[in-house]
């Protein structure tokens, strides 16, 4: 990834047929702000949309600081491809009005996953609030949403997500050796910080789900890894757990 320079102020880059030019913002990470969001909730077809039976996937923003080495996003394009190129998150200001809009327009409506591509708990979110704002906008309609996450988790995310029976958090943990997060997930909460998401969203009522994943072959696969993860968990409060494959993209587009 090529980093933005420490005097870079303006950024210009190709969307689809469209030069974009954006300032680019310091605090906390590089970013840029893209305003008047009109974004769709990912998957959803063109047109007044009735209903809906799917998850309603919610990226509120696009570029990862947690630094995963084995991040498929990568592969993107779009907005994926200026974080990886340049370095710059991308944050959709007022997304969670553009999905109070949405929701409001639907009949039937199943369960928001916030976020299948890029963490929703990671640095920027500090700043821009916009997963508690999204949080909020599903439980106020009685909603019921998800999230996964390798950031720490704030106390107002699940004093939000509380409030509706049928939410759930789930924690991603790659392993338990410590060193070996550092190296795979630099930027991503720690070990303990992340059983400490576990243990306080069972403590808080929500259910709690922990996905050891990815399992990376050779790394994180052996059995004393995994026997120890499982009975941490269930430390933890956890009563359900997942673990999924490594997913490595054939190509960059």
């Amino acid at each position: 990834m090529t980093k933005v320079s420490s005097g870079l102020s303006r950024i210009s880059f190709r969307i689809g047929s469209t030069i974009k030019s954006f300032d680019v913002l310091r605090e906390p990470v590089p970013h840029i702000v893209v305003g008047g969001s009109q974004k769709k909730l990912h998957g959803w077809w063109p047109g007044k949309r009735e209903c809906t039976a799917e998850r309603l996937l919610i990226n509120p923003y696009n570029g990862c600081t947690h630094g995963c080495s084995f991040c498929y996003a990568h592969a993107f394009w779009g907005y994926f491809q200026l974080f990886r190129e340049r370095g710059v998150v991308t944050v959709f200001k007022n997304f969670d009005e553009a999905i109070a809009r949405q929701l409001d327009s639907l009949s039937v409506v199943s369960c928001g996953y916030l976020s299948p591509v890029t963490d929703p708990f990671q640095l920027i979110n500090e700043r821009y609030r916009l997963s508690e704002k999204i949080i909020e906008v599903f439980v106020d309609r009685n909603i019921p949403i998800e999230f996964v996450t390798k950031g720490v988790v704030g106390d107002e995310a699940i004093d939000l997500i509380k409030r509706q029976p049928h939410s759930f958090g789930q924690v991603s943990i790659l392993t338990a050796d410590e060193d070996l997060r550092k190296k795979l997930v630099p930027g991503g909460a720690s070990t303990d910080e992340l059983f400490g998401n576990l243990r306080r969203l069972s403590g808080a009522g929500v259910r709690s789900v922990c996905r050891i994943d990815p399992v990376i072959p050779l790394l994180t696969d052996d059995e004393e890894n995994l026997r120890r993860m499982i009975l941490k968990a269930a430390s933890c409060g956890v009563k359900h757990i997942i673990a999924s494959c490594l997913d490595i993209p054939r190509k960059i587009k």
